[in-house]
């Protein structure tokens, strides 16, 4: 999901205080941590004025991170956020221009102009009301073929911590879901898609050898029950209440040295573990399953084996 910065969220309307301007920040910060748990943010695009621009007139992102009253764990957090998701754009990136109405006055707003030339997302804090919709619209002029000003309402999807984002977090899953055709479509996305589940480096090969989507959509039935259940999990595994069958193998399998054998599984740090725990799948051959080994510590999940 590439994310655009609605810059007028953040520019001097001169409503506020520091405080307020303070409180806007901070929540911001936290609604962002929220939805990058979901792990499906690719860019957040700030302005290139980004450092500079102030909710209030003296105080802004840059004073907010040398505040001291803001707790050092949310500064550090929107640092190492930027670090890894965040690009600036400019005005002289966008070619049509997006006037919104705020308070009878028309503001440029150039996060959305960006946003809608290519089909991102704004993002807003909550300093008006405005911020606070699911779209947000406005006038965009634009030179059309004929080199004729060209003006339409048009609208871009906005997230803000008073927005629900539920129902984008689907639209944007569902879309990565319908891109998948293979098991290599899979293995590629899944850590997008499935952010609780931890896949063993043997699972890239099991994918990889199968290339039919049908299959494919029978095995993601099951590891998205997988992640919706390791999503919030307690690290108390109970088989009954993720369901799908969940079982683990008899006395048998695991006291006979060749059957367990078959289960072991290196995982991602290099160790290998036993994994009993099983869910089964159809598709093109009878008995498929996938293994897996709940991590009660970091609650989450290990995938080590998905096949026959």
């Amino acid at each position: 999901m590439f994310l655009t910065l609605n810059e007028l969220s953040i520019k001097h309307m001169g409503l506020y205080n520091c405080s307020q301007a303070r409180k806007f920040i901070t929540d911001f910060v936290i609604f962002i941590q929220k939805l990058a748990k979901h792990n499906i943010i690719d860019e957040i695009i700030m302005p290139s004025d980004f450092f500079s621009i102030h909710i209030t007139g003296n105080y802004g992102v840059t004073q907010w991170l040398s505040d001291k009253s803001v707790d050092n764990k949310y500064k550090q957090y929107f640092k190492r956020l930027l670090d890894k998701y965040q690009r600036y754009f400019d005005k002289n990136e966008i070619e049509g221009e997006f006037i919104i109405q705020i308070a009878n006055l028309d503001c440029q707003a150039i996060g959305c102009a960006f946003a809608l030339e290519r089909d991102n997302i704004v993002i807003s804090l909550n300093t008006h009301k405005l911020w606070k919709n699911k779209t947000i619209s406005g006038k965009y002029t634009i030179l059309n073929d004929e080199e004729e000003l060209d003006t339409t309402i048009r609208s871009v999807e906005n997230l803000s911590n008073g927005v629900s984002f539920d129902e984008v977090i689907r639209s944007h899953r569902k879309n990565m879901l319908e891109g998948i055709t293979s098991g290599q479509d899979l293995w590629e996305k899944r850590e997008k898609l499935y952010p609780n589940l931890i896949f063993c480096e043997n699972v890239k090969d099991n994918l990889y050898q199968d290339s039919e989507k049908y299959h494919i959509m029978n095995v993601m039935t099951r590891l998205n029950r997988l992640q919706q259940y390791f999503s919030t999990y307690d690290g108390r595994y109970e088989p009954k209440k993720l369901g799908m069958n969940a079982r683990t193998e008899s006395d048998t399998v695991k006291k006979e040295p060749s059957l367990k054998n078959l289960r072991l599984f290196r995982k991602p740090d290099g160790s290998e573990e036993f994994f009993f725990n099983h869910i089964g799948f159809s598709g093109k051959y009878s008995g498929g399953r996938i293994y897996f080994l709940p991590d009660d510590a970091n609650k989450k999940c290990f995938i080590g084996y998905i096949g026959r």
